[in-house]
């Protein structure tokens, strides 16, 4: 169907959709005030979008709130929820790769669904630290450590209320977990040297027992050094698969040695004694401690102020220091030495973000404070904004009786 138009003379064509013919130069209707039922056209959609998530989250959802008002479908507590969760999903498996463990993320995300679900916890930081802890959680039940100094430090967290939430979750959940980290059985065997060990009774032989008591007023050195070095062990994943107790053994003469700067003499009896007090043999204990001073020894060489062991030209098999000596030397140099580099490793790695929609009868603002690369957020309540006039632009004011929740900072 053609006609001219009214507007400009030129030709126009029949459109269906729209009920009327339109000018094909100047775009004018020949009859605007037509009207067609919608259920008359049927989009086809082409654009090849999965719609299906959007529409799995809103379907369903009130778009109204009663005497408040309005509000847009997707803006309720379920919704907020369903966002939360994932970005909490998302933020677990990032902590979980950048501990190169990406595959406890699964068994990591579904822990925290069940702690948040059980223990009926709001959204903000206390998610944050079960978040945490799920992974921890999840770390040990693969028989590794759980880590969680490392991911305190990556959740931009305190160590003590992180291991409160591992703790509460362990709990909470009834969990049953065997832990995977030799310096929880150090404590013990600083008991059993300084109680029994170098006591007149002692079953020791003369000159151990008279360097073991040299070295007793360093016992704090020693409890420390025998814990940073099951931390380093940890995180080389050595000796990571194999019972606790026979490894802290080892550990425990070698920060004994440590502190003495040379080889202990009559190794395999302070071995066999220090084994009797966990329940395993001396035979166990020098096979773990062998190959932590070969993995110290290896580690000596990265060290540059440091003497590697040599052999001595010449001789059959003959060194110029015996290797224990020299890993005893270097063992210390050696901790602080992978501690910088491990300290340098993170800070290279950007820490995941974790942004959070929390609901406090109302709602929360976010703000910022800080400059450059490092950002602090925060989460203010509404109720306290409208107590005490909280600023939410810079330069920030903001009253000590207002409830802040340090949400983490932005690299």
């Amino acid at each position: 169907m053609s006609d001219r138009c009214a507007e400009c003379g030129e030709r126009t064509t029949w459109e269906q959709e729209l009920g009327s013919s339109i000018c094909t130069n100047c775009g004018t209707l020949s009859n605007p005030s037509q009207s067609i039922l919608a259920s008359h056209l049927e989009h086809q959609d082409t654009s090849g979008y999965d719609n299906s998530a959007y529409w799995s989250q809103s379907q369903g959802l009130a778009t109204l709130k009663g005497r408040s008002g309005w509000a847009l479908a997707g803006q309720d507590k379920e919704s907020r929820q369903r966002r939360n969760m994932i970005s909490m999903h998302e933020y677990i498996r990032s902590i979980a790769s950048r501990l190169s463990n990406v595959g406890v993320a699964p068994r990591a995300q579904a822990v925290f669904d069940q702690a948040m679900l059980k223990g009926n916890y709001n959204w903000g930081r206390r998610a944050k630290l079960i978040g945490g802890a799920a992974v921890a959680i999840a770390l040990r039940e693969v028989n590794r450590s759980d880590a969680l100094k490392d991911i305190a430090y990556l959740m931009d967290e305190d160590f003590l209320p992180l291991s409160r939430a591992f703790r509460a979750i362990i709990d909470l959940l009834h969990l049953k977990l065997t832990s995977a980290d030799p310096s929880q059985h150090i404590a013990t065997l600083q008991t059993y040297y300084l109680q029994s060990l170098i006591a007149d009774s002692s079953p020791l032989p003369a000159d151990l027992q008279t360097k073991l008591k040299s070295v007793a007023p360093q016992s704090h050195a020693i409890s420390r050094t025998a814990i940073l070095l099951a931390t380093l062990l940890s995180r080389f994943n050595i000796l990571q698969n194999l019972p606790t107790p026979p490894t802290a053994c080892a550990i425990f003469i070698l920060a004994l040695e440590a502190e003495t700067a040379s080889s202990l003499p009559h190794a395999g009896v302070l071995a066999r004694n220090l084994g009797a007090r966990m329940g395993v043999s001396q035979k166990v204990v020098m096979e773990r401690y062998k190959i932590i001073y070969d993995a110290v020894e290896a580690w000596i060489k990265d060290v540059p102020w440091l003497e590697a062991h040599e052999k001595r030209v010449g001789s059959k098999g003959r060194s110029k220091v015996a290797k224990r000596i020299v890993v005893a030397r270097g063992l210390k140099d050696v901790i602080q030495f992978q501690e910088e580099l491990w300290s340098r490793q993170m800070e290279s790695v950007p820490k995941p973000v974790l942004m959070l929609d929390v609901d406090d009868d109302g709602k929360f603002d976010e703000i910022s404070e800080g400059s450059g690369d490092r950002k602090t957020l925060y989460l203010i309540s509404a109720r306290c904004r409208q107590s005490f006039a909280v600023s939410t632009r810079p330069p920030f004011q903001i009253p000590n009786a207002c409830t802040i929740i340090i949400q983490g900072t932005i690299r």
